[in-house]
């Protein structure tokens, strides 16, 4: 009798001793029941501090033991050097509003990575990232690919409008990919089928925006034309003597020319500016840009002298000169 009493004694005590234990340290994990290991709990705390929640509502899915074959837990990042030693430890899974996120840590949790997948870009994207840092002078990794969609143009300039050209109204399957860089952002489009990206915005401004406007008036040479150059790239040339037809000039900007004029807009603000030179020349240029700088007499000049050298002699068929401001 006394043995039975002991025996049911004891049970008693263990009974309560878990269920005490399960009231004290509840946990998502396994409903509750099983106490996950430290190194599991630091992840989920590590995690909630980056999403800026409480831990208790983030839920711990998997825990597997692991064993990782360098420093990194096997969660190094490409530019980083891992020593070769084998380090014991867990894979933990978990999530937060539908989103999985996956840790690697070692066996007493001083060590805790979260492994971060590479998305997969589009050839587009890659080499749109691969494009503005050549205009650039950027490291193509400290540009982030922020957005990377398929997307159906409405027409066969991918939607961007650009002075005097006609586009034609049929839809084009593309990508359209949107890029950080030094704080300003950009987007770049190109059709599926030939994988050649091209400007669309550059903080902010439309890659079809004429962004140099200048005239030339009189002279020796009696000039009368002007031009118009788009982020884009697209030298317009308009000519007003000597010439008829309905149809301008348009030249494409070479790559040099075009990553220079896109430095000076991301650089400078906007200024107007007209010079009459000694030879009876009048020159007026009109300049659009997105930066905050402003643009000095010697940077002014640099600019007029990088558009003096754009103009050409009148094509077969230019237009009319515009009317001016």
């Amino acid at each position: 009798m006394k043995l039975s009493l002991i025996t049911s004694l004891t049970l008693v005590l263990l009974l309560t001793a878990c269920k005490s234990h399960s009231e004290l340290t509840p946990t998502p994990f396994d409903g509750g029941q099983i106490q996950p290991p430290a190194a599991a709990i630091q992840a989920r705390v590590l995690l909630a501090n980056r999403l800026g929640v409480l831990a208790d509502q983030i839920t711990i899915r998997i825990i597997e033991s692991a064993r990782w074959s360098d420093a990194c837990l096997d969660a190094g990042k490409p530019e980083e050097i891992c020593a070769q030693i084998v380090v014991d430890g867990y894979l933990v899974e978990m999530t937060y509003a539908n989103e999985i996120y996956t840790f690697h840590t070692d066996s007493s949790g001083t060590q805790v990575r979260e492994v971060q997948e590479e998305p997969e870009y589009s050839m587009a994207a890659l080499q749109s990232r691969q494009l503005l840092a050549a205009m650039l002078g950027y490291d193509p990794e400290s540009i982030q690919i922020t957005s990377d969609d398929q997307v159906r143009f409405a027409d066969s300039c991918l939607e961007i409008s650009i002075p005097e050209t006609i586009c034609s109204q049929v839809k084009v399957l593309g990508q359209r990919v949107t890029l950080l860089a030094e704080g300003d952002t950009f987007e770049f489009r190109s059709t599926a089928e030939i994988i050649n990206p091209v400007l669309a915005v550059a903080s902010g401004i439309p890659a079809g925006r004429p962004v140099l406007m200048m005239s030339r008036n009189g002279g020796p040479e009696k000039h009368c034309d002007n031009i118009k150059v788009t982020l884009s790239g697209d030298l317009i040339l308009y000519a007003c003597e000597g010439v008829s037809g309905a149809t301008p000039g348009i030249i494409r900007l070479s790559a040099q020319d075009q990553a220079q004029l896109l430095k000076w807009v991301l650089k400078f603000a906007s200024f107007d500016t007209t010079q009459t030179k000694l030879d009876g020349e009048k020159v007026h240029l009109t300049f659009e840009g997105s930066g905050r700088d402003f643009a000095q007499y010697e940077d002014q000049q640099a600019i007029q002298s990088f558009g003096e050298s754009l103009f050409r002699e009148p094509q077969l068929l230019p237009s009319p000169l515009p009317t001016s401001n």
